[in-house]
């Protein structure tokens, strides 16, 4: 399924998804986020039964939403994570924490 994602992001530079990853990242923090997530999980929830009970002719249409929001749900964290493996790469060549986001991970905490 990485194979898949990683795809999705072939055209976006390094800074570009840095820039995006910083502002996600902080967007995730907000207290409202929680409730957000929630809302995706209980109509993906919703969305698994009704694949569950369906006839054959809505059963691509189904698994589709069912992967669109599990993609709205595991997108942050992909590029928050892409976003670390940059930044250390990026550090580990220079030595300097890059300037365009700094990602904290397990603290809580993110910035730009």
């Amino acid at each position: 399924m990485q194979d898949r994602k990683a795809k999705l992001f072939d055209n976006i530079t390094n800074d570009d998804l840095l820039k995006v990853a910083a502002s996600l990242i902080n967007l995730t923090l907000h207290p409202g986020w929680g409730t957000w997530e929630g809302m995706i999980r209980e109509s993906r929830e919703a969305a698994l039964e009704n694949l569950a009970m369906c006839g054959p002719e809505d059963i691509r249409y189904w698994q589709g939403y069912v992967a669109a929001l599990l993609g709205v749900l595991e997108g942050p964290r992909y590029l928050a994570d892409r976003a670390k493996e940059i930044q250390d790469e990026k550090q580990a060549e220079t030595g300097d924490l890059i300037d365009k986001v700094r990602v904290g991970f397990g603290t809580g905490e993110a910035s730009i």
